[in-house]
């Protein structure tokens, strides 16, 4: 749409100048390169407006018919204020309007950048991966749980906080690094408590396509008097050379005393330019260091995957997930079919 709005506005300015020239023979050539120069630096400025629209189908075999939703429906807003100082502004109309991103960053070199708002926070490899761009239709669960989306301290925030964080790239981007501090809370609301909570993730690129990760989140949850450890670690590591993707990560951490882990590992490869079959291991622990061995495994669940990605368009998309999931405790095993469309504008 951006691109779209430039080039009309370019037109009439060209129309314009040319008219002008016809009314004026001594405008230069060099007058009127200068002109659209100008009109091209003003353009710059201008929003770019995209949105998307996911669509979902649910079927359990336990719980059966789950029906039909709309599982996102977002407006995102991008823009520059300045040279280097840029802005977004993500609206979310699912369920019930939501701001879900909202932030300003400005970034005067590669090697350092702050951003100020609320984004999502640098923890996990998934973490920072779009929906629109994730291979399947949901997150693992390690990072649902422990990253702030159905988060085990009773938040949900789309992996998403209010804070100040510093970014940067350093040697040829070699390291990529993001630290901040954060309310807490989610999005949308002022902190609960006064604490600060702190979030960071170092990215290691020893070679093309590989990248080495390791992230933590120190902070706290729940009210003032009522504060409870919210500590969470993350060691991965990714490859991607367009072709094939692997990426694999290991997350525990406490919520209050209640230890929590779980691993993923997933695997997708484009067999077409618009086809990509994937594959993912999923384990999760939501109590850990339970001293009883039957309320440790009560909480214990493995999901096999198994699915397909499809673009039959470039602004379309249609993903097939089936999975498999497992609980330690006998009998309550099920199978789980999603299917999602997704139209990009």
């Amino acid at each position: 749409m951006k691109r779209f709005t430039r080039f009309i506005l370019l037109a009439v300015a060209l129309l314009t100048c040319s008219v002008a020239m016809a009314q004026d023979e001594e405008v230069s050539e060099r007058e009127l390169e200068a002109r659209v120069l100008k009109l091209e630096e003003k353009l710059s400025w201008m929003p770019s407006i995209s949105g998307s629209v996911q669509l979902r189908y649910q079927f359990e075999t336990l719980g059966g018919d789950k029906g039909f939703d709309v599982r996102r429906a977002r407006l995102d807003i991008k823009g520059n204020i300045a040279p280097k100082l840029d802005y977004r502004l993500q609206l979310e109309f699912a369920s019930s309007p939501k701001i879900i991103d909202a932030f300003v960053r400005y970034t005067p070199v590669k090697e350092f950048g702050i951003q100020l708002g609320q984004a999502k926070f640098p923890f996990t490899l998934e973490n920072p991966i779009s929906p629109l761009k994730l291979e399947t239709i949901d997150n693992a669960m390690g990072v649902s749980y422990m990253a702030g989306m159905s988060d085990l301290a009773g938040i949900k925030a789309n992996g998403r906080d209010i804070g100040l964080s510093i970014f940067g790239d350093l040697f040829k981007g070699v390291i990529n690094y993001q630290v901040g501090i954060y309310n807490g809370a989610g999005t949308n609301k002022s902190d609960d408590n006064k604490h600060k909570d702190f979030a960071g993730r170092l990215n290691i690129n020893p070679f093309k396509h590989m990248t080495l990760s390791g992230s933590v989140y120190l902070g706290k949850t729940g009210a003032q008097d009522e504060m409870a450890d919210r500590n969470r670690y993350a060691v991965g590591a990714r490859f991607d050379n367009k072709s094939l993707v692997i990426r694999s990560e290991y997350i525990w951490g406490y919520t209050g005393a209640q230890k929590s882990e779980g691993v993923y590992a997933i695997a997708g490869y484009w067999v077409t330019k618009k086809v990509m079959p994937v594959v993912r291991f999923d384990y999760f622990c939501k109590n850990a260091n339970a001293t009883d061995l039957a309320v440790k495994h009560s909480s214990e669940q493995t999901n096999y995957l198994v699915g397909v990605d499809y673009w039959p368009l470039k602004n379309l998309r249609l993903q097939l997930n089936y999975t498999y999931q497992h609980f330690a405790n006998v009998g309550n095993d099920s199978g789980k079919i999603a299917v999602q469309v997704c139209g990009v504008f």
